[in-house]
């Protein structure tokens, strides 16, 4: 399950997924429940499945503020127990998104990189 959320600054999952997640890609727990990775590591593609369509993101995606030879990871446990993501603005800035409220349904496409 997974929900687009224009209010949230960072994508939000489920704290098993995260954690694995940053596992996988050796990255750092900090002290506030975000994750930091070298900024010259070789992430892999973290891919979201909705609707019958894939949504990739890329090391550049996820990564969301540098500090120095680091970079924090956009990617947060929520705290608790759910299987839901919440994907805020890091798929929101990959992603067009149309919220069309009369017809009860959302449109997703790839933007354009300028």
């Amino acid at each position: 399950v997974a929900v687009v959320d224009s209010g949230e600054p960072l994508l939000l999952g489920p704290e098993e997924d995260v954690t694995r997640l940053a596992r996988m890609v050796g990255a750092s727990a900090l002290h506030n429940g975000l994750y930091a990775v070298r900024c010259d590591k070789e992430l892999p593609s973290l891919v979201f499945s909705a609707g019958g369509r894939d949504f990739s993101f890329n090391a550049e995606d996820l990564r969301v503020l540098r500090r120095g030879d680091w970079c924090i990871l956009g990617v947060l446990s929520r705290g608790f127990q759910s299987d839901a993501w919440l994907l805020g603005l890091p798929f929101m800035r990959k992603y067009y998104v149309q919220f069309d409220w009369g017809s009860r349904r959302i449109g997703i496409a790839e933007g354009k990189q300028a």
